[in-house]
Formats: C-alpha cells, sequence, structure tokens
C-alpha cells in the first residue's frame, strides 16, 4: 500500500467506533476465520487484515465501500468520494463482495429491539449457555453460528427464535433469502 492509502485509512479508522469495527468483522464473515476475528482488536487491523488478503488494495477499495455502505456511513463514503448513488449503482452492475447472507444476518440484528434479544435469549439459553452472556442480537447471531444453529443453509433455529416473537417481518425476510438460495 502506499503513503497516501495509508494516511486514508487511518484518517478512517479515527471515524469508526469499536461497535462498528465488530459489525465490520461480522460482515466479512468466510473471509475472515473466527481466530483471525479474536486478534483483530482496532480498525487499522483489520484493514491490515484486509489488505493482507487481497481484499482491499490502493487501486480497489470496493470492499471497505460495501462494509460502510452496509453499516450506513455514508460520511465515511464521502471520504472516499463515492456516494449512496455510486454505491447503489455499483451493486447493480456488480456482484457483491459482502456475503447475502452476512448482510442479511447484520440488517436483522439492526432491526431488533431489546425485547427482541431479551427473548432470544429465553428461547435459546438451554440449547446454547452461551447466549446468556450476549447483549445484542449480533452477538447471539455469532453464538448460534459457533455452536452450528445457524448457517446459511440452515436458518431454522433464527426463524423459529423470530416466530415466537412475533416478528412477521424478520421471518418473511428470512423466508424471502431461503427462497433466493433455493432459486424459487
Amino acid at each position: 500500500m502506499e503513503e497516501d492509502m495509508h494516511e486514508l485509512l487511518h484518517r478512517i479508522s479515527n471515524l469508526l467506533s469499536s461497535e462498528e469495527l465488530a459489525h465490520m468483522i461480522f460482515l466479512c464473515g468466510p473471509d475472515i476465520t473466527f481466530s483471525d476475528k479474536e486478534t483483530i482488536k482496532n480498525t487499522l487491523q483489520l484493514f491490515k487484515f484486509l489488505e493482507h488478503k487481497g481484499l482491499i488494495s490502493e487501486s480497489d477499495l470496493s470492499y471497505l465501500k460495501e462494509l460502510f455502505n452496509l453499516i450506513l456511513r455514508r460520511d465515511i463514503l464521502k471520504v472516499l468520494k463515492t456516494t449512496k448513488y455510486d454505491m447503489d449503482t455499483y451493486l447493480r452492475n456488480n456482484s457483491p463482495q459482502i456475503s447475502p447472507y452476512r448482510s442479511l444476518l447484520y440488517h436483522i440484528s439492526q432491526q431488533t429491539t431489546q425485547e427482541n434479544v431479551e427473548s432470544a435469549k429465553f428461547l435459546l439459553e438451554k440449547r446454547n449457555p452461551r447466549v446468556a452472556k450476549a447483549v445484542s442480537m449480533l452477538e447471539i447471531i455469532v453464538e448460534m453460528e459457533k455452536a452450528g444453529d445457524l448457517s446459511e443453509d440452515n436458518m431454522k433455529c433464527l426463524k423459529t427464535v423470530f416466530i415466537n416473537g412475533k416478528r412477521k417481518d424478520i421471518v418473511q425476510k428470512i423466508e424471502e433469502f431461503e427462497k433466493k438460495c433455493r432459486g424459487t
């Protein structure tokens, strides 16, 4: 990476919270193993990791732009000289680099209430005691994945949580995703 890009990424790293870092790491999904996720403690480490994996480069920051678009950091897109319109156009013409499955789970986590989190913890605690420590739906989702209770081709447990939690809107999104995956 050239100095200019490092300076830009350093400036961007100062704009991101630790919560946003966690969201970005989650969205990177299969591009970062669980053990690698544990070692990334700040945004500069994430950027360095993404560069090392060949996901970002001086000439191509589209992976990062997708991340910032998904976490709704339009101000950072502006720093990268990109607009929401640019991102919409890019995503219409190119396959997303961020997994649609990860994007769905992230959006679900952002649409849940604390009541939904408590309901999910209650429903899942017996099956997976580690969810008891979770403070957000994203943390519950991560624990479900680690336990093998949630994957791109098995969303039954997550769907059951939202059926019981009376979140038909989220159940519908999961079912739409499942239909797309089956090609129906």
